[in-house]
């Protein structure tokens, strides 16, 4: 077991026995980490996968693009909290299809995805308000952005 002492700006290692000894001080346990269990070789250690979850979302959500008004690219973010089939979808102002962006199962976390401003062709579409939308799991919601020229 190694000990670190920070007490009075010190910063060093030594070898020891994880047990703090009587002649210390309180100020001395303060300042001192100690790594108080190392295992013996008599000890069954299981690793198991642990995930960051405060990483993982709690709601699904979809943000406003960035920047808006765009040219000619734009940026999307959204979360997700369960796997999900998930679709982010452009549309005109006339309701018809312009882009699709995302169309795929995802796992829960954040993602973001850029539209050039093409369509599904590989035409550059028209200066005008377009709609992103989108549907993942239950999850459906749509906001406006601007495209500028």
């Amino acid at each position: 077991v190694q000990r670190l002492d920070y007490s009075e700006g010190a910063q060093t290692m030594s070898g020891g026995n994880g047990v703090t000894g009587a002649d210390e001080t309180s100020e001395d346990l303060n300042n001192t980490f100690t790594n108080a269990y190392a295992p013996t070789p008599n000890d069954s250690l299981v690793t198991t996968g642990i995930e960051d979850l405060s990483t993982i979302p709690t709601d699904f959500d979809i943000s406003q693009n960035y920047p808006n008004p765009f040219n000619p690219n734009t940026t999307i973010k959204y979360q997700l909290p369960q796997l999900s089939q998930v679709t982010v979808t452009i549309y005109n102002l006339l309701g018809q299809k312009v882009k699709t962006l995302v169309n795929e199962q995802k796992k829960p976390g954040y993602y973001e995805v850029e539209w050039n401003g093409l369509n599904d062709h590989g035409v550059q579409v028209a200066t005008g308000l377009y709609i992103y939308r989108i549907h993942a799991a239950d999850f459906v919601r749509s906001k406006k952005m601007l495209l500028l020229k």
